[in-house]
């Protein structure tokens, strides 16, 4: 009987090791998406050491606040399958919005925060916009998106044009000193960011649109014969994400206390989608989530903060950047390519 018993042992040890395996390597994907930025602190750290210090660290995080609200919709729509690139048109559209209707320089408007209101309702207009020609006009979302973000930079052009040339000055002081004020070490926009993050993360797990979402976005096909309402799905996820544009534009202008007189150079497009990639969140969809792009967008944020503190010269810190923005991109559409898949 012991005879007979060793073979049982064996194949029991054999099971554990292998359970033991698979447990590293789901710890190892779980921890991946941060190992970029682990690696770029300790990089970074031993350059200068003034880059660890707390100071520095909610300086990374408060310069990104608008990028963390913008990537977090943005990610919604990817899970689907889709892709969204109104993201800065609608940010800026809903800015002039908000900077037009709050107390300031250029008109007689004063709507306190009820002028952050209209801004996020404009952002889930052009969310819905975004959504209606998708599902029901059949569009792919890559093309109406691309339309809407013109669409968005043509409007915030207008008004500008119309009613502040030379840009806005936001003068509500309740609104400014959202970006100074000091709430346990942390001003009320990072609260605010944080705040959508953990939201976010609630509605992506623990609700039926969001486990929709995944299930949209790993087989539309199937999500459908499943009784998922997949129209209905990402129509609503357009209009939530274009919700969180809006903030994100209410967010942009209480950063800068107003608006300038420029117009979109597409680096808050650019710089959220590479976060997104770059976070471990699967352009072909049904995989990633907010918590990813949140890490995603903290690493270019250390990123970029770690070259400026090393004295790296700003030319050069454009082509590391849009160096990254093109692998990140590529290793992204290789995926897709081997998945025989398209955006959506």
């Amino acid at each position: 009987m012991a005879v007979a018993a060793k073979p049982s042992q064996e194949a029991t040890a054999e099971t554990v090791v292998q359970r033991s395996g698979r447990g590293v390597l789901d710890a190892l994907r779980v921890l991946r998406p941060i190992l970029p930025l682990v690696t770029l602190c300790a990089i970074f750290t031993v350059i200068n050491p003034h880059f660890i210090t707390p100071a520095n660290l909610r300086g990374i995080v408060e310069s990104n606040v608008v990028e963390i609200i913008a990537a977090v919709g943005a990610t919604f729509v990817i899970i689907t399958g889709g892709i969204d690139l109104s993201i800065e048109g609608v940010i800026l559209a809903s800015s002039v919005a908000v900077a037009l209707l709050v107390k300031n320089s250029a008109t007689a408007a004063n709507l306190g925060l009820f002028g952050a209101l209209v801004g996020c309702l404009l952002g889930t207009l052009f969310g819905f916009a975004n959504g209606a020609l998708n599902v029901y006009g059949r569009i792919p979302s890559f093309a109406v998106t691309l339309g809407t973000w013109y669409v968005g930079v043509g409007l915030q052009t207008v008004l500008q044009a119309h009613f502040a040339q030379n840009g806005v000055t936001v003068m509500d002081a309740t609104i400014t000193g959202m970006a100074t004020e000091d709430k346990g070490g942390f001003s009320t926009l990072t609260l605010i960011a944080v705040a959508v993050v953990i939201i976010a993360f609630v509605i992506e797990r623990y609700t039926l649109l969001g486990r929709r979402a995944f299930a949209v976005g790993g087989d539309e096909a199937v999500a459908r014969l499943s009784g998922v309402p997949v129209r209905k799905t990402k129509l609503w996820i357009f209009a939530l994400a274009g919700t969180l544009y809006g903030l994100a534009g209410f967010v942009y202008v209480v950063r800068f206390g107003g608006l300038g007189s420029g117009v979109s150079n597409g680096s808050i497009l650019f710089g959220v989608i590479t976060a997104i990639v770059v976070g471990g969140t699967s352009l072909s969809g049904g995989r990633g989530g907010v918590l990813y792009s949140f890490v995603g967008v903290l690493t270019l944020g250390a990123l970029n903060n770690g070259l400026v503190l090393s004295g790296v010269n700003p030319f050069y810190q454009q082509i590391v950047q849009g160096a990254l923005i093109v692998l990140a991109l590529s290793v992204a559409t290789r995926r897709r390519i081997n998945r025989l898949e398209i955006v959506k």
